[in-house]
């Protein structure tokens, strides 16, 4: 009776495991450049009346991973021809390549939306002050920007609003320094809305 029988006889078995008993195979994962000798743990896969391939049982699981033409995976060890005619440290040994990698049963995932906060206009005088809230320059954007809920607070403050007053996606433009003083002097309280500026004139020379 030949050894690979079973195999044959069962084609959803598919891989026969035993230690080479030919002088020397080539393995089949193609960047592995070592030969299977003889008694060398390996397995062989099924093609109809012969073995086809050869290999490692560290590069047969290689294969698994193919993008293309991927090797069936090895779910349960003990099902594969041949393993119980393997010697106990044997079966332990192919039990450890193939054995499906453990799931993590329990932890913890933290999950947090953060809301960017974008400051644009004339903010070049206070680069300084802006990093001290934690803000940071986007240099593709060319605007500051800040993601610490904490400081958008605190920003928001620092230019009379509260956060809960920018709605998402939406811009407030707001007056600071001498344009809010003059504006506050005018009696327009309103923000989000800053007066245009009038062009200079320059006085005609005498």
């Amino acid at each position: 009776m030949n050894r690979y029988d079973t195999v044959w006889k069962n084609p959803t078995a598919h891989y026969f495991v035993e230690r080479s008993k030919e002088k020397s195979r080539d393995c089949g994962e193609f960047r592995c450049k070592k030969a299977i000798f003889n008694g060398d743990l390996c397995v062989g896969i099924a093609d109809g009346a012969a073995m086809s391939k050869w290999f490692h049982c560290d590069c047969l699981k290689s294969s698994f991973f193919y993008r293309g033409r991927a090797n069936k995976p090895i779910s349960e060890a003990e099902k594969v021809a041949g393993f119980d005619k393997l010697s106990e440290a044997d079966r332990e040994t192919f039990r450890t390549v193939f054995q499906p990698a453990p799931k993590k049963s329990s932890g913890s995932v933290t999950l947090k939306l953060v809301t960017q906060m974008q400051l644009t206009g004339d903010t070049f005088d206070m680069k300084d002050e802006l990093k001290q809230y934690g803000c940071n320059w986007d240099g593709n954007a060319k605007l500051w920007v800040c993601t610490d809920p904490a400081m958008q607070a605190k920003l928001c403050a620092k230019f009379g609003l509260e956060l809960k007053d920018l709605a998402p996606g939406a811009a407030k433009t707001v007056p600071f320094g001498e344009t809010a003083a003059a504006e506050d002097a005018n009696g327009d309280d309103e923000v989000g809305e800053v007066k245009p500026k009038k062009p200079r004139t320059e006085e005609p020379k005498p």
